[in-house]
C-alpha cells in the first residue's frame, strides 16, 4: 500500500498483523514530507521537511501513538504490523518534495515552493537533485526506518546514476513469484508540460508529442537494463508471477497530470512494455501507489504511426492501490474536483458525485436517477470508472477493468468476485495470495471508510474503532495456465505450452 499523509491512527491496516503474511510492501510516500503533522513543530505553520532531524521525525511519527489530542491513544496498528511482518519499501516523491525529478538540475525539478510558500529544498549548486542535501538527508531517513542492505550504483557510466543509493532489488518467492523493486524518482528527466487544454485536440496530440520524445527516462537507462535481465531471467527459470513494484500507475489514464506519470515518459513506457510482450515473459504484475485509491486494468502500450498512436495489448497488468490514511481526499473525490475544474464534466458534477454511496459493485451498468431527468452509475465508484473511461476512450485506451476489455485486450483470465476493479472512496490496503497447486492470483482490497484528519481526541478514538471489511476480490489464472493431473493417486502440476495472446 501507499500514502501516509495523515498521522496516526491508520485503522485500515488494523487487520493486517492478523494476517500471517509473507511481508508488507510500503509502495512508496511512506511519508508526506511536505505536509504538517503534529509532531513536525511548530503545527500546523511548518510545512516542509528540511533537516536530517525533520526527515526522522516524520518517520517516526509513522510509528507513534498519538498524545497530541490531550491523551496519549494507544492504538496504531502500523506497530502490530512492524513488529509481526516482515516490512519492504520504496520511494516516491513524498520522501522529499511533490513531484521531485532526482535525474534533472534542482532549478528543473518540482521543489517546494511549488506546493506552497515558502524557501526551496533543492538549493545546493550541483548537477543533479539527487546530489543536494536534502535529498541525501531525505534517503539517510528512509533508510534509518526501512534498513535494507546499502547498495550503491557503480560502473553503469551514467553520470546521473554511479555513486547513487540502489534502491532496486530483485527477490524470488520460489518458483511462484518473484518480486522486483524500482526507484523511479532518484534518476528521471523533468516532467514535460502539461497538456495545455485537454478540451483541444491540437494540444493533446502536442503533448503526447513531447511524452515520445527520445531518450527520456523515468528509471535511468541502467535501471531499465536490469529490470529487462531479470524478468527474462524469471521467465527463464519458470517463475509464474513476475511483480514489479513501480511508485507511480504506468497504466494509461490519459492526459491530465500525465507528465508526473510513466505515461509522461511515454517512450521509455513502451520500450518496457514492448519488450515484456514480444519477449514473451508472462504474468507480470505491476503495483502502484501515489494515487490514493485502487484502480486495476490491464495494459497496452503505445506505437507512434504516420496516422497517430496505435495501442498494443499486453496480458500484464497493474493494481493501483489505496492509501492508509490521505486527508487532502482520496482519489475518487479528488479526480471528480480535478475534472470540474478542467472543464471535463459540468460544473455541480462533484456534488451529485456526493450524493452517491460508496457501495462497491461487480456491476458497472446500474444506473440511479438522482434528481428528474439526472440519470448517475449507482455507486461512486462506478462514476469514477466511467469518468476515467470517458477520458481515456477518444484516445483509443482500453477501459477500467480486467472484464472490460476491447476486443483485441481480451488477454487475462480473471473473475471478479466482490466489489469493483475501482475502489477510490476508501483508506484501503491489497492482499496478495497465490494459490500453491492452480498457482491462481487471488487479491483481496480490504479498508475503512475514508475519513478526515481528527482533530479532537473523540474523532480520533472513533477513526481508531474502525474495522476493515472486504472491499473488492478478484483471481487471475495464469499464463500458461497450469493443469492438475493424476498420476499414480498424485496430484501433480503441469505446464500446457501455450501461451494466452
Amino acid at each position: 500500500m501507499g500514502d501516509w499523509q495523515q498521522a496516526p491512527p491508520y485503522p485500515s491496516l488494523s487487520n493486517a498483523a492478523g494476517k500471517q503474511l509473507d511481508f508488507f510492501l510500503k509502495l512508496g510516500d511512506t511519508i508526506y514530507a511536505d505536509t504538517p503533522t503534529p509532531d513536525m513543530l511548530p503545527y500546523p505553520t511548518k510545512v516542509q521537511a528540511r533537516t536530517l532531524e525533520d526527515f526522522r521525525i516524520k518517520h517516526a511519527e509513522v510509528l507513534s501513538l498519538r498524545d497530541d489530542l490531550g491523551e496519549t491513544v494507544n492504538t496504531n496498528p502500523m506497530l502490530s504490523l512492524y513488529r509481526s511482518t516482515t516490512i519492504r519499501a520504496t520511494i516516491d516523491d513524498h520522501e522529499l518534495v511533490d513531484n521531485f525529478a532526482g535525474g534533472a538540475a534542482p532549478a528543473d525539478s518540482p521543489d517546494a515552493e511549488d506546493v506552497h510558500p515558502g524557501e526551496p529544498t533543492l538549493y545546493d549548486n550541483v548537477p543533479f537533485v539527487n546530489q543536494t542535501q536534502s535529498y541525501q538527508w531525505a534517503m539517510q531517513a528512509f533508510d534509518e526506518y526501512h534498513p535494507m542492505r546499502t547498495q550503491v550504483w557503480n560502473g553503469t557510466g551514467d553520470v546521473r546514476v554511479d555513486g547513487r543509493p540502489k534502491l532496486y532489488r530483485h527477490q524470488n518467492h520460489g518458483s511462484d513469484a518473484s518480486m522486483t523493486m524500482l526507484d523511479s524518482r532518484s534518476f528521471r528527466d523533468a516532467q514535460v508540460a502539461p497538456v495545455a487544454n485537454p478540451l483541444d485536440p491540437a494540444a493533446i496530440s502536442a503533448f503526447l508529442a513531447s511524452t515520445f520524445a527520445p531518450d527520456r527516462t523515468l528509471l535511468g537507462k541502467p535501471q531499465l537494463a536490469q529490470l529487462k535481465a531479470d524478468l527474462l531471467a524469471d521467465q527463464a527459470a519458470g517463475v509464474t508471477w513476475k511483480f514489479v513494484v513501480i511508485p507511480e500507475p504506468i497504466q494509461n489514464f490519459g492526459v491530465v497530470n500525465a507528465e508526473d506519470r510513466f505515461e509522461g515518459y511515454a517512450a521509455e513506457r513502451t520500450e518496457l512494455l514492448a519488450f515484456i510482450d514480444q519477449a514473451g515473459i508472462d504474468n507480470v504484475v505491476f503495483l502502484a501507489g501515489d494515487f490514493h485509491g485502487t484502480i486495476i486494468n490491464n495494459l497496452a502500450y503505445q506505437v507512434p504511426t504516420a496516422n497517430g498512436l496505435v495501442s498494443v495489448p499486453t496480458n500484464a497488468f497493474e493494481i493501483v492501490t489505496g492509501p492508509a490514511a490521505f486527508f487532502n481526499g482520496t482519489f475518487g473525490p479528488a479526480v471528480v474536483n480535478i475534472a470540474e475544474n478542467a472543464g471535463l464534466v459540468a460544473p455541480g458534477t462533484s456534488q451529485l458525485y456526493n450524493m452517491l454511496p460508496i457501495a462497491p459493485d461487480t456491476s458497472d451498468t446500474d444506473f440511479v436517477q438522482l434528481l428528474p431527468g439526472v440519470f448517475l452509475p449507482n455507486d461512486r465508484d462506478d462514476f469514477i470508472e466511467a469518468l476515467i473511461n470517458a477520458q481515456t476512450s477518444p484516445l483509443g485506451y482500453d477501459p477500467v477493468g480486467l472484464d472490460n476489455n476491447l476486443p483485441n485486450a481480451n488477454l487475462i483470465n480473471a473473475t471478479l468476485l466482490q466489489g469493483d476493479y475501482v475502489v477510490a472512496n476508501t483508506f484501503s490496503w491489497a492482499e496478495f495470495e497465490i494459490d500453491a497447486l492452480t498457482q491462481v492470483l487471488t487479491v483481496n482490497i480490504w479498508g475503512v471508510d475514508a475519513f478526515p484528519a481528527p482533530d479532537t481526541l473523540d474523532a480520533l478514538l472513533a477513526a481508531s474503532a474502525l474495522t476493515p471489511r472486504l472491499l473488492s476480490q478478484f483471481s487471475v489464472t495464469p499464463v500458461p495456465e497450469p493443469a492438475t493431473v493424476l498420476l499414480l493417486g498424485l496430484p501433480l502440476v503441469g505446464l500446457l505450452s501455450r501461451r494466452r495472446r
